[in-house]
């Protein structure tokens, strides 16, 4: 058996939530044991960082973050929501400057190796072959295999925190409370020629909703936002729901006009909160415990909020007592935004009459 090491908490995934609260319990003094399965960070959707994640970044001391990935400041957002017409908002008004976009793997890439500086103990490709709690304590066996050491570890923690995104997670039952199935099928590739607008595209149409924009290197993202119980059968006639939907668009499909689309893959986009956020010695951060519709803008900067906020009560309070007004907290900011959710969607609602729109009424 291998030796067996002790920490203050083991947090298991490695995202913004995981890695905003280990760097706060870090930085507190508390020996922190970081799990993240994936051996490195990988590109997937979420490239739009909110400007309000830049005080929030500051706040963990990782102001220049952003500042060192390739990666450009909206210029701003343009919206076709209460009307075909829409709207633009320029991002200069933005009081934190705009968001940004970047290559995600590349910022979560420099998340961890923010993390590591900051005296976290991190072992990527992780994964875990036993978590048992005993003698009121967490004991932990995990496989580290992002070398291809395959090289068993053993922990021994007083508290675990989820982090492991809309996963079923590691404890608990892992059952959620979903409010939809709202799915996303995204594509990216080349954009139109010429092209080198830096705005956020967002148009409703009959079918859902749209989003588009540039990445840094020049790629096109586009998306539709839809309910996965009104797609039909079979990757093919999803296509043509697909394209033919685009069409509708103004200026989410000008993005990628006279190019040809290639394959686009599903994304949950549900919101939903998870049933059991804790339990005995365990809590759930992030998506883990609550993950919100892309419409609302939440994505990044929720994540490191929340993660920031549960370090701070478990450094602050009794970690009972800590866990029990962070859940709180969790449910009421859900409840909260679900009726912020329903009210955003019923401004569009009136000009459709579709079977996705008709739930908003």
């Amino acid at each position: 058996m291998p030796a067996t090491a002790t920490y203050d908490t083991a947090i298991v995934g490695g995202g913004p939530a995981g890695v905003a609260t280990a760097i706060g319990l870090a930085r507190a003094g508390a020996r922190v044991l970081l799990l993240e399965r994936s051996p490195r960070p990988v590109d997937k959707p979420g490239e739009i960082i909110a400007s309000s994640a830049r005080p929030l970044l500051a706040g963990l001391g990782l102001q220049d973050t952003l500042s060192t990935l390739r990666a450009h400041t909206l210029a701003g957002r343009f919206t076709c929501w209460h009307d075909a017409v829409g709207s633009d908002v320029a991002s200069i008004l933005d009081p934190h400057g705009g968001g940004m976009v970047v290559h995600r793997g590349e910022f979560e890439a420099k998340l961890l190796k923010a993390a590591r500086a900051a005296g976290v103990s991190l072992s990527c490709g992780s994964h875990l072959s036993e978590v048992v709690r005993q003698s009121g304590a967490w004991n932990i066996e995990f496989r580290d295999d992002a070398h291809n050491s395959g090289h068993m570890h053993s922990a021994r923690v007083p508290l675990i925190v989820e982090a492991s995104g809309r996963a079923a997670g590691v404890l608990g039952h892992g059952h959620r409370h979903r409010s939809d199935r709202l799915v996303a099928l995204i594509t990216i590739g080349p954009a139109r020629d010429g092209l080198h607008d830096q705005r956020l595209f967002i148009e409703a149409t009959e079918g859902g909703w749209w989003y588009g924009f540039l990445l840094p290197d020049g790629t096109a993202v586009v998306a539709m936002l839809t309910s996965a119980l009104l797609l039909p059968e079979g990757a093919a006639r999803r296509r043509s729901v697909w394209t033919a939907d685009l069409q509708s668009t103004r200026h989410v499909k000008a993005l990628i006009s006279g190019r040809t689309v290639g394959a686009f893959r599903g994304v949950a986009a549900d919101s939903s909160i998870r049933s059991q956020l804790s339990g005995d010695a365990w809590v759930a951060v992030g998506d883990a415990a609550a993950a919100y519709d892309p419409i609302t803008g939440s994505g990044v900067a929720a994540a490191i909020s929340k993660g920031a906020a549960l370090a701070r009560l478990l450094i602050n309070r009794p970690q009972s007592a800590a866990i029990a007004e962070y859940v709180a907290a969790e449910r009421d900011v859900f409840a909260t935004y679900e009726s912020h959710r329903r009210n955003i969607y019923r401004e569009a609602a009136g000009r459709f009459s579709s079977a996705f729109w008709n739930q908003w009424k």
